[in-house]
């Protein structure tokens, strides 16, 4: 049987059921399942073909419209999910699920909204995803990038932010930490290094940002630029 997939409309989160696999209802009901999934054009094609030749060909001609049933059937939950990637919808089910629809309708997994392997913030394949999933883009009007409800100065610290909340952990505000020497390293990797006023701060995975030699990361380069200034690091 045909496994269904969830997805998502990535504006207004409407959700839709697509499916990866052999479509057995094409099998046993020709072109109605189009209509059912509302591909309103793709019905009217079909349901005009099978007439046309059920008609030419009385006897032999259902036989043959059957075989175009069965033929298509490989086709139709294919053909189905690229249509609602099309109407702006994006995978939202288990990676499992999500990367067998991907290897169903051969699109990119960056295209349909599936998380891709490698979770580096490097990969440009990630990078997209998490463009796509978080809707991350830039406000003319405030001259920042915008994730949810939160603003970014730069391209780098939104992706880093989406890359939190991807991994469930975002620290709001400024998280103490043992004090055995820079011990943020352990759970955060530096994702680029910002110079500030002749020192620098670090933005580090997980979307903080930390002050060299010091063991407190801040969720805001705000805190960390004015923890660094009292300090006298920058």
């Amino acid at each position: 049987m045909a496994t269904p997939v969830k997805l998502r409309h990535k504006d207004t989160g409407l959700e839709k059921t697509g499916y990866v696999g052999y479509s057995w209802t094409t099998f046993f009901f020709g072109p109605f399942p189009a209509l059912f999934r509302a591909e309103y054009l793709l019905f009217l094609l079909s349901f005009l073909v099978v007439l046309v030749v059920v008609v030419a060909l009385p006897g032999a001609g259902f036989l043959i419209a059957w075989a175009l049933w069965i033929a298509w059937g490989f086709k139709f939950n294919a053909y189905h999910i690229q249509k609602l990637i099309e109407r702006s919808y994006m995978l939202a089910d288990t990676d499992l699920n999500n990367q067998r629809a991907v290897q169903t309708a051969g699109m990119s997994p960056a295209a349909m909204g599936a998380r891709p392997e490698s979770r580096n913030l490097t990969d440009d394949g990630y990078r997209i995803f998490l463009v796509k999933k978080y809707k991350i883009e830039k406000n003319d009007a405030l001259g920042k990038m915008i994730v949810g409800e939160r603003l970014f100065d730069t391209i780098d610290e939104a992706l880093a932010y989406a890359d939190s909340l991807e991994n469930g952990a975002m620290p709001p505000h400024a998280t103490p930490l043992v004090p055995d020497g820079e011990s943020w390293r352990r759970t955060h990797t530096i994702v680029r290094t910002i110079a500030v006023r002749g020192g620098k701060i670090f933005a580090l995975s997980g979307g903080v940002f930390a002050v060299p030699n010091n063991n407190t990361v801040f969720g805001t380069m705000d805190e960390a630029v004015k923890f660094a200034i009292a300090q006298g690091a920058v």
